[in-house]
């Protein structure tokens, strides 16, 4: 019991994690089995490939037409890149 103690601290500040996420953990063997699947494998691997392509070299990165924005900080930039794009179009 000492460990979930910790790991949980039961809602207290000093939580590693939090009931919340606890589906989230659980749903971790439905992911790894998905993730073991070839099709899903194969898929991952042409939208890696597709993605160095175009020049991203680690996430979150996003597209605005041919424009690369890499970074969360860049949320901002890729909103106003969204709106002059749909202005333009």
């Amino acid at each position: 019991m000492k460990t979930l103690d910790f790991i949980f601290d039961w809602g207290g500040p000093n939580a590693l994690l939090s009931w919340k996420v606890l589906p989230a953990i659980l749903e971790a063997r439905t992911v790894l089995k998905v993730t073991r699947d070839p099709e899903v494998k194969a898929e991952l691997r042409t939208n890696t490939e597709a993605a160095a392509v175009r020049g991203v070299f680690g996430t979150p990165t996003f597209f605005v037409d041919e424009t690369m924005f890499f970074g969360k900080e860049r949320h901002g930039q890729v909103e106003e890149g969204l709106c002059h794009a749909r202005r333009d179009s």
